[in-house]
């Protein structure tokens, strides 16, 4: 990895104009956060996994049951929040994409989501934005 100085990396922010180059500029603080969001994206896709093995020997009853619990939980935090809006990590807004990215957006618009689909969408599209550079 090049030794970049905190100059070069100011100049990057600076002029580059984007963050991305300053994460691309390979510091040793933008490859930790970028370690990080890592490790909390496989920590999510793999609980979620062991969520969806749970779920594969219950039957639909409870599954319904299940999603209604979790749908008025998704309200009630809703009317706590007002119209503060939730704070999201980046390896949530990525495990949401990439989870939520295939489905129409009228059936998107029917799910209890802390965020409107348009915000998904867009994350997705900067999510691949980012992969593709």
């Amino acid at each position: 990895m090049p030794k970049i100085s905190s100059a070069q990396v100011g100049a990057a922010i600076r002029f580059g104009g984007s963050r991305m180059s300053w994460l691309l500029s390979g510091s040793p603080a933008c490859c930790g956060m970028i370690s990080a969001v890592l490790l909390r994206l496989a920590y999510l896709s793999v609980t979620n996994v062991f969520a969806l093995l749970r779920l594969l020997p219950v039957g639909d009853r409870d599954k319904d049951i299940e999603i209604l619990v979790l749908r008025h939980q998704i309200t009630v935090l809703q009317r706590q929040l007002g119209t503060t809006r939730p704070r999201l990590l980046p390896s949530d807004r990525a495990f949401l994409a990439a989870l939520l990215h295939r489905l129409p957006r009228d059936v998107l618009g029917r799910f209890r989501l802390l965020i409107r689909p348009d915000t998904l969408l867009r994350w997705h599209r900067d999510l691949l934005r980012q992969t593709a550079k």
